[in-house]
């Protein structure tokens, strides 16, 4: 090993000597500080050395456990093939507006949550633009209103929730949806 691995691995390097061993100071600092820490002297990282760790609650976890097998089938037998041969069966441009119309049929949601949180205008401004895609766009295939000023937002009902001080609850895992909240599982139902 060259001196200056040996300095970093075993704490110490060889000198041009062969015999003598030095100790960078940085590596001597080190050493010293470790063992304060271990010997109950103050250096003032006390705070920091202690395990800050949460305790996660899980009081859903056989379910959890359970529906995450689930999904990880589902995923690896039915979705990824899907998914490999709609990707593979249709060109750049469809698949954007399969997309965009899917984008569409959900605004109404996000100008629901927005609403229920008190943002009228970004409401009134989903409102617009599921109003200019709908009709110039041809159905949601092409996002006429991002050009014209109305901006895609992602909002949706678990939000609203939250912006009206509920809490989000255990953590849940959903079929094909996959990791949520009890709130956003819930708020879901509003989604759809």
């Amino acid at each position: 090993l060259t001196g200056g691995l040996c300095a970093v691995l075993g704490g110490g390097a060889m000198a041009a000597g062969g015999d003598n061993v030095e100790r960078p100071q940085g590596v001597v600092m080190a050493s010293t500080t470790a063992a304060n820490a271990h010997s109950g002297t103050d250096d003032g990282f006390d705070e920091w050395e202690q395990d800050t760790t949460p305790e996660v609650s899980d009081p859903l976890e056989r379910i959890n456990r359970g529906v995450f097998w689930f999904n990880e089938q589902a995923d690896r037998f039915v979705i990824k093939p899907v998914a490999k041969g709609y990707d593979w069966a249709l060109p750049k441009p469809v698949k954007r507006g399969v997309s965009n119309v899917f984008d569409n049929l959900f605004t109404p949601v996000v100008a629901v949550s927005d609403l229920l949180q008190g943002n009228f205008q970004e409401s009134a401004e989903d409102v617009g633009r599921f109003v200019v895609n709908s009709t110039v766009g041809v159905v949601g295939v092409f996002d006429v209103a991002t050009g014209w000023g109305l901006e895609k937002r992602r909002e949706d009902i678990g939000q609203a929730f939250g912006a009206w001080g509920i809490g989000s609850g255990p953590y849940l895992v959903l079929p094909i949806l996959g990791p949520s909240s009890v709130r956003d599982g819930v708020g879901l139902i509003g989604n759809y």
